[in-house]
């Protein structure tokens, strides 16, 4: 029986956690242990002996950069893979990433395509495929040639502008506006969590004309937002 890779993820944000807990534990069926902070990454981390560790980049009162530096000056956790997930992609960030032994990063929000092309870059495409985890990229393209030929033509998505603006959405709980996570319903970062008491979801869904996914949309501001591309 193929081994299951056991991931590490630490994040002092409820929202990241369980986001990644979605795509690592219940998508990809994956081993994982998660921490709130970087002194209790550098616990399970010792404990548990992860194949890879994805650690947030800012977090209090010690960040990722300090938690990714005590990992590699303890004997036990020194020569496990690190992937950083930061909110800058300069030049200086990254360089300074490599130069602390940090093995790749990712720019948030940490999605499953990035996630996962990051384990299969440091750990390897079998562990993957022994496990019956598709591989980015090979899937097979006369198949899904085959299929676009047979499928009726698509019908065309309403122009954005004729689109009804979906109702706010308040929580339940501190009566802030509520963002609407595709997938996951709607969250309150004042709460940080997702309500007991779910409004309905909105009225329309929104497609991102770079990616194709479906987008957020944050009440408070009115606006329709993609986790996948960032903006």
């Amino acid at each position: 029986m193929p081994k299951v890779p056991l991931v590490l993820h630490v994040d002092d944000s409820k929202m990241m956690l369980e986001v990644v807990k979605d795509i690592i534990a219940y998508d990809l069926k994956l081993s994982l242990v998660q921490a709130k902070s970087g002194e209790e990454c550098i616990k399970l981390a010792k404990e548990h002996q992860p194949d890879i560790i994805f650690i947030d980049a800012i977090m209090t009162p010690m960040d990722g950069w300090q938690t990714a530096r005590e990992l590699k000056k303890i004997a036990k956790t020194k020569d496990i893979p690190i992937v950083m997930v930061t909110g800058e992609s300069k030049v200086e960030d990254i360089e300074f990433a490599y130069s602390i032994g940090v093995n790749d990063y990712i720019v948030k929000p940490p999605t499953k395509d990035k996630l996962l092309r990051k384990m299969i870059k440091i750990l390897g495409e079998n562990v993957f495929r022994e496990l019956g985890i598709a591989i980015p990229g090979e899937a097979s393209v006369q198949p899904a040639k085959q299929a676009a030929e047979k499928a009726p033509a698509p019908a065309a998505p309403p122009p954005v502008k004729n689109q009804a603006v979906p109702h706010p959405a308040h929580c339940s709980g501190c009566g802030g506006f509520l963002t609407w996570v595709p997938g996951q319903g709607w969250y309150c970062y004042g709460c940080q969590q997702y309500p007991a008491l779910q409004p309905p979801a909105p009225a329309v869904k929104q497609m991102c004309s770079r990616c194709g996914k479906e987008m957020a949309f944050l009440s408070d501001g009115g606006k329709w937002y993609c986790f996948d591309c960032n903006k």
